[in-house]
């Protein structure tokens, strides 16, 4: 307000106070003199001060002031439009209890339970919460196991059915002898269930916003989860590497086994890896920039970081002290035949004539790989002590031999007599190594 106008209103508000009202308009005159004197009017200020309070007791000594009742002011009655307004405080009803399990149906089983808050507008919403279950008349013929882990502080649950008769069909299969376990991820007899288990780490990924990163480690937080249990205290054998249903149903294994299990799911989410051969262990190689971390580069330039699976929160790029430095065999996830051969036979022969000695062989080829061994052959033979000649040779028929699927060859061959000589056998194909098996030398 303008200082003119606290002049105003102090002088008149002091003279006002002389018959009316004093201890308020005396009040208002001083208050103006104050607000004056702090604008710089100390003697203006001060003059209106000192009218304001003489006036105010001279008016009370007087006995001018009025009463308020002389005065009264109609105030019009509060019309139930002006009430103070009443303000509803929302909450939500008593939800019925939540129903009994359902019975189980088509491997499912559910139940409701009710949920009400703001986003309900506090109203009682039915939901259905639905687990995996196991029929009685199938409880024979199928595997449930529960699992449970944390991801980014979050706890998840997963309870995943398996039919027995895959399980079976992998804790049967013969473990050849080899250290290149990529035949393991990449047997295709479980290629369908493994599309069904990666879907489920999936939509948990889309439905909670994890971006393709954060999707990885989600999979590598569930198999790290898992505990580690040597292969000589589950099994009988001090070696057995487990394909990914097995690690799943038994719940654990040892490295190899949680490396084959990771790639393969991390696989089938679309994303590079390989398992590395670490010599006395096994890891995960995820495709990854260099920067990200310890990694292996292949012939092709490309870097795969390391990722260690057995045991809890090991990041991609992170390798333990005991294993810096070391070498790795890469094994990438390609479906390839892997051939064993067996023989039946022996040197004393099966008939002999003046000159030679006739030879039956009984040789069976297997395909223990992940893929059709393409255009095999068998070719068999008896060495002669000279480098590169033979006494007599054969060559078997073209094959082309599916994964599990054997092939027996009988083989009848004449060495001269008297001479030293070997069996020697090869089997060749388009898609892999020729595999040989020789024995001893002998004489005929």
């Amino acid at each position: 307000m303008k200082t003119k106008n606290y002049i105003i209103i102090g002088f008149v508000s002091a003279i006002v106070s002389l018959f009316l009202f004093p201890p308020i308009f005396g009040v208002l005159a001083i208050y103006c003199g104050y607000v004056l004197k702090k604008r710089n009017y100390p003697t203006l200020g001060l003059g209106i001060i000192g009218l304001g309070a003489l006036f105010t007791i001279l008016g009370m000594a007087l006995g001018v002031t009025n009463t308020l009742n002389e005065f009264s002011i109609e105030v019009p009655s509060l019309t139930p439009s002006m009430t103070q307004e009443k303000f509803k405080v929302q909450t939500c009803p008593v939800c019925p209890q939540r129903s009994n399990w359902s019975e189980c149906v088509d491997f499912a089983q559910y139940r409701v339970k009710y949920h009400c808050d703001v986003s309900t507008n506090y109203k009682c919403i039915p939901e259905k919460e639905i687990i995996s279950c196991i029929p009685l008349n199938e409880s024979e013929r199928y595997i449930k196991r529960e699992y449970k882990w944390t991801f980014k502080g979050n706890e998840y649950t997963w309870s995943p059915i398996f039919p027995k008769s895959v399980y079976d069909y992998y804790k049967n299969k013969p473990r050849p002898l080899t250290r290149d376990y990529s035949i393991y991820a990449t047997d295709p007899y479980d290629d369908k269930l493994i599309s069904q288990l990666v879907s489920v780490f999936r939509n948990a990924s889309e439905r909670d916003g994890f971006d393709k990163y954060e999707t990885v480690n989600f999979v590598i937080s569930f198999v790290q989860s898992l505990p580690y249990t040597p292969d000589n205290v589950t099994t009988p054998f001090d070696e057995y590497p487990r394909y990914p249903i097995e690690t799943l149903v038994d719940n654990g294994g040892d490295c190899e086994d949680t490396s084959i299990l990771t790639a393969v799911l991390i696989d089938e989410l679309g994303y590079g890896v390989v398992l590395l051969e670490i010599p006395k262990h096994m890891a995960v190689g995820v495709k990854c920039e260099e920067s990200m971390g310890a990694h292996y580069k292949d012939d092709y330039g490309n870097s795969f970081c390391y990722l260690e699976t057995t045991s809890k929160d090991w990041e991609i790029g992170q390798i333990p002290d005991n294993y810096k430095g070391s070498g790795a065999i890469l094994r990438y996830l390609v479906p390839k035949p892997l051939i064993t051969i067996t023989i039946d036979w022996s040197s004393k022969g099966v008939s002999a004539s003046l000159f030679y000695v006739t030879y039956e062989i009984n040789i069976t080829v297997k395909n223990e790989g992940s893929a059709t061994a393409e255009n095999l052959k068998i070719w068999t033979g008896f060495d002669a002590t000279e480098e590169g000649k033979v006494y007599s040779q054969i060559v078997g028929k073209t094959y082309n031999l599916e994964p599990s699927e054997k092939l027996n060859s009988i083989v009848t061959l004449s060495v001269p007599r008297e001479v030293y000589t070997r069996l020697h056998i090869i089997v060749s194909g388009d898609n892999f190594f020729p595999q040989e098996e020789v024995s001893e030398w002998f004489k005929t």
